[in-house]
């Protein structure tokens, strides 16, 4: 069964400061968060990735993963673009918030046709969450949260469960955003320039409509990321304990 890695990696980023964070350097080579994905995603048996980006970064971004991956994997590119509404609708003067994870995943619905899993362009899932979700998506068979900071921990129990954004899904889901996109933008209240289209009230609004059903699978790796620049130390040290405990070779893709 063929399945698709859809990518997203279209956001701006303006925590981050300089440069795209997407294309971050983290590998001891130039390799980037994605590329550790792609290499997970491809062993875990995904045939085919799709990047969702902005136009106005294609040009760097295919410079800096694009053509390289397309050595590995079979890729296809997708961009969202603020203006890319449903017809009868219009971007609100004034606004320039892009529409958020559900929109984004809206714009892979003409390139994938086959069973998908969404993730977080500038997030390290782990080689086993691609795996089980490869495994549940082929089959239809088949979490606890740890947190470092004692800030964050004084509010979030061990119990509680969050969106990382990776989820699994079918191409019915992307028929359904294309309706209710729609009902979301019916509903923008005039002035209002903030409201996104995202994927946890996605689910939630058909887990209450008892539309859909959710699984959660979990997974013993740990999960990293990058949002501000003080990340990407960090992230690189992980990728370093990664390679030094012979998860991923020094030369990721030879």
């Amino acid at each position: 069964m063929n399945t698709t890695l859809i990518i997203m990696a279209a956001g701006i980023g303006s925590r981050f400061g300089e440069g795209i964070k997407q294309l971050a350097q983290m590998g001891p080579n130039g390799e980037i968060i994605m590329d550790y994905s792609i290499h997970d995603a491809k062993e875990a048996g995904f045939n085919k990735v799709v990047f969702i980006i902005r136009k106005d970064i294609f040009k760097e971004f295919e410079e800096i993963i694009g053509n390289r991956i397309k050595e590995q994997i079979d890729v296809e590119y997708v961009f969202q673009e603020i203006d890319d509404l449903p017809e009868g609708f219009e971007v609100p003067e004034g606004r320039t918030k892009p529409w958020g994870t559900g929109q984004a995943v809206l714009c892979c619905k003409d390139v994938v046709k086959e069973p998908f899993v969404i993730i977080n362009a500038d997030d390290y899932y782990g080689k086993e969450a691609f795996v089980k979700l490869h495994d549940f998506l082929v089959s239809g068979e088949d979490g606890q949260i740890k947190c470092d900071s004692e800030e964050v921990q004084e509010w979030i129990s061990p119990e509680d469960k969050v969106s990382m954004n990776m989820w699994a899904g079918y191409p019915e889901f992307l028929d359904f955003l294309a309706e209710d996109f729609k009902d979301f933008l019916a509903n923008v209240e005039e002035g209002d320039l903030k409201s996104e289209y995202l994927l946890p009230n996605i689910v939630d609004k058909l887990l209450k409509e008892d539309r859909a059903n959710v699984k959660v699978l979990e997974t013993q790796d740990r999960w990293f990321g990058v949002t501000y620049k003080e990340d990407k130390e960090t992230v690189q040290e992980a990728f370093r304990e990664l390679i030094a405990d012979g998860v991923y070779a020094e030369m990721l893709w030879e």
